[in-house]
């Protein structure tokens, strides 16, 4: 009869569909990933598994190379391929914890393979729940870690199939099972806040609550539902649920809760970390009081809550382009553009977009604003200042600096979101060329 550890992976894989997919191990050594990579080991030839592993070198043990050797040694006795990435860990002011966790992260998205699969355990689930508590975390934080969790930042799919046993059943398993695995000296000093509750707290509270590991993960198992019912509501508050951007008087019509929700959703379409409720109780605030020609800015590291024509947006903060940038542009090549402004994509039209004959005759040319330029948007039609044109067009201003603008000569031919200008335009039976901008 199969123990139940290899019950419960097995059923995982099973209910996954994960028959031949490729699955690898975040290998550390420690007791948890070496019972997890022995698992799926002894279910490969069943579920037809492509089996690899990554070790993440943090280097910051002095025993961090013996560890290395110790997954080099366990994967070449199994057969199976293993990755090793070193990684420099420094405190970017999250703790040595998250940026070597960010790290590992970073190390996973490297890796080619159907689903990176994690030894984190029923203990591990509990800690974090109680950790996020102490940090005074909403639903979104104490939702808990969840079995599966989909690929984002370009990092493969996430598995955790031993989320449902306990660690002491994870150690009993090692050694029934007679296997060998690395301690991290790190795990007995309770400087290091999760140690300390796994040291000092939850010793304590198991002698009054033996339970509480189960407690807590279903009190975040119901946290989680809260967060699928928030999302929801705020895509239908927001009318859309891929919302780029809400209006103020959507937030002043809606409860300080529900606009509260709405302003996290945006945060939460992007995957970024949840501000604290302060900063968006000061972002509210303003974003409704914001007069409709005002250009609100709430910071939050590295993205700032903007408002402008009665729109609030969630814009990522970007150095503006080095001055007289300029790149020339046959029309038929996408150009990158410096600065992470994107790229631009030609594609081939009739009738419409800038006629191709322009590319022919004389150079085109895309760079920046420099002032003072205009346009003729249409025939029957005036030049008009790109400046008006941009204000009619309702381009933020924190767009401007950064859009690319395509030149014949010293005349200004295409810009993005107002379209080609009335002389270089396409006539109706003449091959043309549409721009199209992909922002980064």
């Amino acid at each position: 009869m199969k123990d139940r550890i290899l019950q419960t992976v097995a059923s995982l894989l099973g209910a996954h569909e994960l028959r031949g997919k490729r699955l690898c191990v975040g290998l550390s050594g420690g007791v948890d990933s070496v019972v997890l990579m022995d698992t799926l080991d002894r279910l490969r030839a069943e579920f037809q598994l492509v089996l690899s592993a990554v070790h993440v070198n943090h280097r910051i043990s002095r025993h961090a190379d013996e560890w290395q050797m110790f997954c080099e040694t366990f994967c070449k006795a199994r057969g199976v391929d293993l990755t090793v990435r070193q990684v420099t860990v420094t405190d970017d002011g999250s703790g040595i914890e998250a940026s070597a966790r960010a790290l590992r992260h970073q190390a996973y998205a490297t890796i080619d393979c159907d689903f990176i699969a994690l030894a984190h355990h029923l203990d591990d689930q509990a800690e974090t729940f109680l950790l996020q508590l102490l940090r005074g975390a909403g639903p979104k934080g104490l939702a808990g870690m969840p079995t599966f969790r989909e690929g984002r930042n370009g990092m493969p799919p996430l598995l955790r199939p031993l989320l449902a046993i306990r660690r002491h059943e994870i150690e009993s398993h090692a050694r029934a099972r007679a296997l060998a695995w690395v301690d991290d000296d790190s795990n007995t000093d309770s400087r290091f806040d999760r140690n300390f509750l796994r040291n000092d707290v939850l010793p304590l509270l198991e002698s009054r609550f033996p339970g509480y590991r189960e407690t807590l993960v279903r009190a975040s198992r119901n946290l989680a539902d809260d967060l699928i019912l928030a999302t929801d509501l705020a895509a239908l508050d927001a009318g859309d649920a891929r919302a780029e951007s809400v209006s103020v008087e959507l937030l002043r019509r809606l409860s300080d809760a529900r606009a509260l929700n709405v302003l996290r959703h945006l945060f939460s379409r992007r995957n970024l970390p949840m501000p604290q409720r302060s900063m968006l109780e000061e972002a509210l605030r303003q974003s409704r009081e914001a007069r409709a020609d005002a250009e609100m800015r709430v910071d939050f590291g590295g993205y700032a809550l903007r408002c402008y024509r009665g729109e609030v947006e969630l814009v990522g903060e970007q150095p503006n382009p080095a001055a007289g940038w300029r790149a020339q542009w046959d029309g038929k090549q996408v150009l990158l553009l410096p600065d992470g402004m994107g790229s631009l994509h030609p594609h081939p039209v009739v009738g419409s977009g800038i006629a191709t004959r322009h590319f022919l005759e004389q150079d085109a040319v895309v760079r920046g604003r420099s002032g003072g330029e205009t346009m003729r948007p249409a025939q029957n039609r005036s030049n008009r200042s790109l400046r008006n044109l941009l204000q009619e067009s309702a381009v933020p201003p924190w767009e401007r600096t950064r859009m690319p603008l395509l030149f014949f000569g010293e005349s200004l031919a295409w810009v993005p979101g107002i379209g080609v200008a009335a002389e270089f335009r396409a006539g109706s039976s003449e091959s043309g060329v549409e721009p199209q901008w992909e922002r980064a």
